[in-house]
């Protein structure tokens, strides 16, 4: 995924949590983890690519 996937993934996500009128913490709370684990995914995947 490029920046623009991931920060569309997060606005999605940011949406969906909101439609289901979950806490603001807890909203918060899952929009820092998928982030943070979405960046590590892309980090972990550009080495495997790069060997390509």
């Amino acid at each position: 995924m490029n920046p623009l996937q991931v920060l569309q993934a997060c606005m999605l996500l940011h949406a969906l949590t909101f439609s289901c009128r979950i806490d603001l913490r807890e909203l918060v709370h899952n929009y820092a983890v998928f982030c943070i684990l979405e960046s590590i995914c892309v980090r972990s995947n550009r080495p495997l690519q790069q060997d390509y």
